[in-house]
This record gives C-alpha cells, sequence and structure tokens, in this order.
C-alpha cells in the first residue's frame, strides 16, 4: 500500500495491517482501505488522495471533538478538545454519555497551554 493511501487510512482511524492467527503481518488489499474509506463517508471516486488527505486534515480540525473516545477498565483519561486559539481559555460545560447509558453534565477550563496549531 502507498503512504498516501496508508496516511488516509490513519487519518480514517482504520488498520492498514492486521496479524493474522498465526501472528504473520498482513497488509489490507488497497481496494479493500478505499472501500472502507468510502464507508466512512469520503467521496473516493476521481479524486485523489492528496485531494482527499487535505480534506480530512481539514475536518478533522473543524471537530471540536472525536465522536468517540475508547477508554479501557476505570482508568482516568483526557479527551483532546481542538479549538480556535482565541477559545483556548474559555470555560465550557459538556455531557458525556457513557457506554452504560449514564448520563454526566461537566463542566471544565481549556487550558491555553495545551491549544495546538496546525
Amino acid at each position: 500500500m502507498n503512504d498516501p493511501l496508508k496516511r488516509l487510512c490513519e487519518l480514517y482511524h482504520i488498520e492498514s495491517s492486521y496479524l493474522d492467527i498465526w501472528g504473520n503481518a498482513h497488509e489490507i488489499a488497497e481496494d479493500t482501505a478505499r472501500t472502507l474509506i468510502a464507508a466512512m463517508g469520503a467521496e473516493v471516486a476521481q479524486r485523489s488522495l492528496e485531494d482527499l488527505i487535505a480534506e480530512r486534515e481539514a475536518e478533522t480540525w473543524r471537530m471540536v471533538l472525536s465522536p468517540v473516545h475508547v477508554v479501557r477498565g476505570a482508568t482516568q483519561t483526557q479527551v483532546p478538545l481542538r479549538l480556535p486559539a482565541k477559545r483556548a481559555t474559555e470555560k465550557f460545560a459538556f455531557t458525556l454519555t457513557l457506554e452504560s447509558g449514564e448520563v454526566r453534565q461537566l463542566k471544565s477550563e481549556a487550558k491555553k497551554s495545551l491549544a495546538a496549531t496546525r
């Protein structure tokens, strides 16, 4: 699989390789990668990988939160936020819905020192 297609898989959180039952590593086929990326909502037909990568990177920066954040067990975690620099020090409130259905209302404050730039 070529590097741009691997990068696009990364941006869609699609593993580009896997281990079989014997522990042997295999790369997924390029057509499989393209099919999975299309299933994630990308319009891949007649588009260059570079255009798709640029579009997905821009989409990612426009999302304040990722749609899902997986935490294993009862561990503490941090959830990354993507905020414009001018909003990096604002207070904010959010609703957290756990897999069990429990809903938690939380308030917090972004830390300017953690603000990222692209």
